[in-house]
Protein backbone atom coordinates (compact mmCIF):
# COMPACT_ATOMS: atom_id res chain seq x y z
CA UNK A 1 0.00 0.00 0.00
CA UNK A 2 2.79 2.36 1.16
CA UNK A 3 4.76 1.92 -2.27
CA UNK A 4 1.44 2.66 -4.46
CA UNK A 5 0.85 6.27 -2.60
CA UNK A 6 4.76 6.66 -3.30
CA UNK A 7 4.20 5.58 -6.85
CA UNK A 8 0.91 7.75 -6.92
CA UNK A 9 2.85 10.46 -5.74
CA UNK A 10 5.65 10.41 -8.24
CA UNK A 11 3.44 9.80 -10.92
CA UNK A 12 1.84 13.28 -9.72
CA UNK A 13 4.29 15.26 -9.48
CA UNK A 14 5.81 14.50 -12.80
CA UNK A 15 2.10 15.56 -14.24
CA UNK A 16 2.94 18.36 -12.24
CA UNK A 17 6.33 19.36 -13.68
CA UNK A 18 5.29 18.45 -17.07
CA UNK A 19 2.12 21.19 -16.69
CA UNK A 20 4.60 23.86 -15.41
CA UNK A 21 6.75 23.37 -17.92
CA UNK A 22 4.67 23.77 -20.97
CA UNK A 23 3.11 26.75 -19.06
CA UNK A 24 6.89 28.87 -19.19
CA UNK A 25 6.83 28.12 -23.09
CA UNK A 26 9.93 25.68 -22.36
CA UNK A 27 8.38 23.00 -24.54
CA UNK A 28 5.05 23.71 -26.57
CA UNK A 29 2.07 21.61 -26.01
CA UNK A 30 2.68 19.69 -29.70
CA UNK A 31 6.40 18.29 -28.37
CA UNK A 32 5.16 17.58 -24.99
CA UNK A 33 5.61 13.52 -25.63
CA UNK A 34 9.66 14.27 -25.01
CA UNK A 35 8.58 15.01 -21.72
CA UNK A 36 6.77 11.43 -20.97
CA UNK A 37 8.56 8.91 -18.85
CA UNK A 38 9.94 5.87 -20.83
CA UNK A 39 9.31 2.43 -19.69
CA UNK A 40 12.08 1.27 -17.31
CA UNK A 41 12.62 -1.63 -19.38
CA UNK A 42 13.83 0.42 -22.68
CA UNK A 43 17.60 -0.26 -24.05
CA UNK A 44 18.69 2.76 -24.78
CA UNK A 45 21.39 4.17 -27.16
CA UNK A 46 25.00 4.21 -25.23
CA UNK A 47 27.37 6.98 -26.59
CA UNK A 48 29.23 4.32 -28.12
CA UNK A 49 26.34 3.33 -30.52
CA UNK A 50 25.61 6.50 -30.98
CA UNK A 51 28.83 6.89 -32.16
CA UNK A 52 29.05 4.19 -34.35
CA UNK A 53 25.07 4.93 -35.66
CA UNK A 54 26.72 8.06 -37.16
CA UNK A 55 29.79 6.59 -38.62
CA UNK A 56 28.33 3.53 -39.96
CA UNK A 57 25.61 6.45 -41.45
CA UNK A 58 28.28 8.41 -43.17
CA UNK A 59 29.29 5.52 -44.99
CA UNK A 60 26.48 3.61 -45.75
CA UNK A 61 23.90 6.67 -46.51
CA UNK A 62 24.57 6.52 -50.62
CA UNK A 63 23.44 2.85 -50.43
CA UNK A 64 20.23 1.55 -51.74
CA UNK A 65 19.05 0.48 -48.05
CA UNK A 66 21.55 2.15 -45.08
CA UNK A 67 19.51 0.88 -42.50
CA UNK A 68 19.85 -2.55 -43.38
CA UNK A 69 23.51 -2.28 -44.03
CA UNK A 70 23.90 -0.57 -40.44
CA UNK A 71 22.04 -3.45 -38.91
CA UNK A 72 24.05 -6.49 -39.71
CA UNK A 73 26.79 -4.10 -37.82
CA UNK A 74 24.60 -3.12 -34.89
CA UNK A 75 22.70 -6.50 -34.70
CA UNK A 76 21.39 -6.05 -30.88
CA UNK A 77 19.02 -2.94 -32.69
CA UNK A 78 15.90 -3.64 -34.80
CA UNK A 79 15.28 -1.62 -38.31
CA UNK A 80 12.96 0.43 -36.38
CA UNK A 81 14.92 1.37 -33.67
CA UNK A 82 17.97 2.49 -35.97
CA UNK A 83 15.58 4.36 -38.00
CA UNK A 84 14.08 6.22 -35.16
CA UNK A 85 17.47 7.21 -33.68
CA UNK A 86 18.93 8.56 -37.45
CA UNK A 87 16.14 10.62 -37.27
CA UNK A 88 16.42 12.20 -33.58
CA UNK A 89 20.01 12.31 -33.43
CA UNK A 90 21.17 12.96 -36.77
CA UNK A 91 17.74 14.48 -38.00
CA UNK A 92 17.47 12.26 -41.00
CA UNK A 93 14.26 11.95 -42.52
CA UNK A 94 12.31 8.75 -42.38
CA UNK A 95 11.47 9.38 -46.40
CA UNK A 96 15.54 9.64 -46.80
CA UNK A 97 15.95 5.73 -45.48
CA UNK A 98 13.10 4.51 -47.72
CA UNK A 99 14.80 1.63 -50.20
CA UNK A 100 12.29 3.52 -52.83
CA UNK A 101 13.91 6.70 -52.41
CA UNK A 102 15.61 8.54 -55.54
CA UNK A 103 19.26 7.92 -54.99
CA UNK A 104 21.79 10.38 -54.93
CA UNK A 105 25.34 9.59 -54.70
CA UNK A 106 28.35 12.05 -53.33
CA UNK A 107 28.76 14.00 -56.49
CA UNK A 108 24.97 14.47 -56.82
CA UNK A 109 25.09 15.70 -53.31
CA UNK A 110 28.08 18.13 -54.03
CA UNK A 111 26.71 19.39 -57.76
CA UNK A 112 23.27 20.25 -55.36
CA UNK A 113 25.27 21.88 -52.38
CA UNK A 114 27.48 24.28 -55.29
CA UNK A 115 24.03 24.91 -57.26
CA UNK A 116 22.30 25.48 -53.47
CA UNK A 117 24.83 27.88 -52.72
CA UNK A 118 25.35 29.67 -55.86
CA UNK A 119 21.70 29.88 -57.06
CA UNK A 120 20.33 31.35 -53.64
CA UNK A 121 22.37 34.18 -53.52
CA UNK A 122 19.99 35.63 -56.15
CA UNK A 123 16.42 33.32 -55.71
CA UNK A 124 14.45 32.43 -52.87
CA UNK A 125 11.66 30.21 -52.12
CA UNK A 126 9.94 28.34 -55.01
CA UNK A 127 11.65 30.24 -57.59
CA UNK A 128 15.03 28.77 -55.99
CA UNK A 129 13.46 25.21 -55.99
CA UNK A 130 12.27 25.76 -59.94
CA UNK A 131 16.33 27.43 -60.78
CA UNK A 132 17.73 24.24 -59.18
CA UNK A 133 15.90 21.62 -60.85
CA UNK A 134 16.24 23.94 -64.48
CA UNK A 135 20.09 23.58 -63.91
CA UNK A 136 21.27 20.03 -61.99
CA UNK A 137 22.67 17.66 -64.22
CA UNK A 138 19.88 14.63 -63.54
CA UNK A 139 16.55 15.37 -63.69
CA UNK A 140 14.81 15.58 -60.33
CA UNK A 141 11.50 16.43 -58.96
CA UNK A 142 10.57 19.00 -56.98
CA UNK A 143 10.08 16.91 -53.62
CA UNK A 144 12.72 14.68 -54.42
CA UNK A 145 15.22 18.30 -54.11
CA UNK A 146 13.44 19.37 -51.87
CA UNK A 147 13.96 16.06 -49.44
CA UNK A 148 17.79 15.86 -50.46
CA UNK A 149 18.00 19.99 -49.29
CA UNK A 150 17.11 19.17 -46.09
CA UNK A 151 18.76 16.12 -45.70
CA UNK A 152 22.60 18.00 -46.43
CA UNK A 153 20.45 20.76 -43.50
CA UNK A 154 20.64 23.35 -46.35
CA UNK A 155 16.61 23.78 -45.79
CA UNK A 156 14.74 23.85 -43.35
CA UNK A 157 11.87 20.96 -42.92
CA UNK A 158 8.86 23.13 -42.97
CA UNK A 159 6.81 20.46 -41.18
CA UNK A 160 8.74 21.03 -38.25
CA UNK A 161 8.27 23.86 -35.92
CA UNK A 162 11.54 23.66 -34.26
CA UNK A 163 14.56 25.26 -34.40
CA UNK A 164 16.92 24.05 -37.97
CA UNK A 165 19.37 22.36 -36.23
CA UNK A 166 22.91 22.58 -38.43
CA UNK A 167 25.21 19.82 -37.71
CA UNK A 168 27.67 22.61 -36.30
CA UNK A 169 25.30 23.68 -33.94
CA UNK A 170 24.46 20.30 -32.86
CA UNK A 171 28.47 19.43 -32.52
CA UNK A 172 28.57 22.12 -29.96
CA UNK A 173 25.60 20.84 -27.20
CA UNK A 174 28.70 17.84 -26.94
CA UNK A 175 31.19 20.51 -26.18
CA UNK A 176 30.18 20.64 -22.68
CA UNK A 177 29.17 16.59 -21.60
CA UNK A 178 31.72 16.49 -18.83
CA UNK A 179 29.80 19.60 -16.89
CA UNK A 180 28.01 17.92 -13.85
CA UNK A 181 25.72 20.90 -13.32
CA UNK A 182 23.43 20.85 -16.36
CA UNK A 183 22.16 24.42 -15.63
CA UNK A 184 25.98 25.34 -15.89
CA UNK A 185 25.69 23.32 -19.46
CA UNK A 186 22.75 25.14 -20.82
CA UNK A 187 24.54 28.29 -19.90
CA UNK A 188 27.54 27.29 -21.66
CA UNK A 189 25.98 26.43 -25.03
CA UNK A 190 23.86 29.86 -24.99
CA UNK A 191 27.42 31.68 -24.61
CA UNK A 192 27.89 29.91 -28.07
CA UNK A 193 24.88 29.93 -29.62
CA UNK A 194 23.05 32.88 -28.58
CA UNK A 195 21.13 33.21 -31.51
CA UNK A 196 19.02 29.95 -30.24
CA UNK A 197 16.38 30.04 -28.11
CA UNK A 198 16.82 28.15 -24.75
CA UNK A 199 13.87 26.05 -25.22
CA UNK A 200 15.00 25.12 -28.49
CA UNK A 201 18.54 23.89 -27.03
CA UNK A 202 16.84 22.39 -23.63
CA UNK A 203 14.15 20.18 -26.42
CA UNK A 204 17.85 19.43 -28.46
CA UNK A 205 19.30 18.00 -25.18
CA UNK A 206 16.26 15.60 -24.73
CA UNK A 207 16.07 14.45 -28.01
CA UNK A 208 20.17 13.77 -27.82
CA UNK A 209 19.41 12.20 -24.54
CA UNK A 210 21.49 14.57 -23.14
CA UNK A 211 18.94 15.33 -20.59
CA UNK A 212 16.14 13.34 -19.12
CA UNK A 213 12.57 13.21 -19.61
CA UNK A 214 11.52 15.05 -16.80
CA UNK A 215 13.69 14.84 -13.47
CA UNK A 216 16.47 16.59 -15.00
CA UNK A 217 14.03 19.36 -16.28
CA UNK A 218 13.23 20.12 -12.32
CA UNK A 219 15.85 22.78 -11.63
CA UNK A 220 14.24 24.77 -14.72
CA UNK A 221 11.29 24.77 -12.32
CA UNK A 222 13.41 26.45 -9.13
Amino acid sequence: MIAQDMTTSTDKQRIDVKKKIIELGLVSEENSDILKKKPKNKVEWLPDEREALTHLYEEYQYERDPVALIQEKLDTKSRKKIVKELESLLGVRKSNLDVNRSIWTKDDDEELRILYEHKSETHTGDSLLDVIQDNIPKHRTIKEIKDALIRLRLRRDENSSDHFWTKAEIAVLSKFDSLSSKKDMILKIKSELPHIDTSSVIQQLVKLKKLGPWKELIFLLR
